[in-house]
């Protein structure tokens, strides 16, 4: 094999090698993004379940969809999420058993608990209905979505869109023409 052929079979494994990474960043980078646009878009909250308070049917680092709800519409067994009652700056993910329109409040129970939350909750503290739990992706949804997040998936979409332009560059790189050599001056024709 001459070495110009060589060169060339080089450079094209160089160039899929960098287009199949640049892709497979891209890509990465995508669904990561993804994470972050589809509950702007299904109009939903995102929250991680942090106590072992709702298991076995959401486990502690639940990812959980809240939408928000008008509190008097919730029925018995919603599931729920509102502001901690403590004033801690915290959120509950509780289920409802009791809705008392009337007093503008709701009683609540930890699935796991064994009675009832001792204080009513108050409409103003309800964030929403849960409309939708993946048990374990809690943790790296809510990273995902932090400044740090969204600066490491830019930080890929960028560095997939760089190998891809470098893979197909060197594609597309052309041989440069073969020198003449001193056959072909003689009149005698390569072959």
């Amino acid at each position: 094999m001459r070495k110009s052929e060589q060169e060339q079979r080089r450079r094209k494994t160089g160039a899929g090698m960098f287009l199949t990474l640049g892709i497979l960043l891209f890509s990465i980078a995508v669904l990561a993004s993804m994470v972050m646009v589809i509950p702007a878009v299904l109009h939903v909250k995102s929250y991680a379940v942090a106590s072992g308070s709702m298991e076995p049917e959401m486990p502690v680092g639940s990812l959980v969809l809240v939408r928000k709800t008008e509190p008097a519409d919730l029925k018995t067994g919603d599931i729920i999420v509102f502001a901690s009652l403590r004033g801690d700056g915290e959120n509950v993910t509780h289920r409802v058993t009791v809705n008392d329109p009337e007093q503008k409040q709701l009683t609540t129970k930890g699935d796991a608990n064994e009675t009832q939350d001792p204080v009513p909750v108050p409409y103003d503290r309800v964030v929403g209905r849960v409309v939708w739990h993946v048990p374990k992706a809690g943790a790296a949804v809510i990273r995902m979505q932090s400044w740090y997040g969204k600066a490491a998936t830019i930080t890929v979409l960028v560095a997939g869109f760089a190998l891809i332009e470098i893979g197909l560059r060197a594609k597309t790189v052309k041989e440069p023409k073969e020198s003449r050599s001193a056959e072909s001056f003689s009149g005698e024709e390569k072959k």
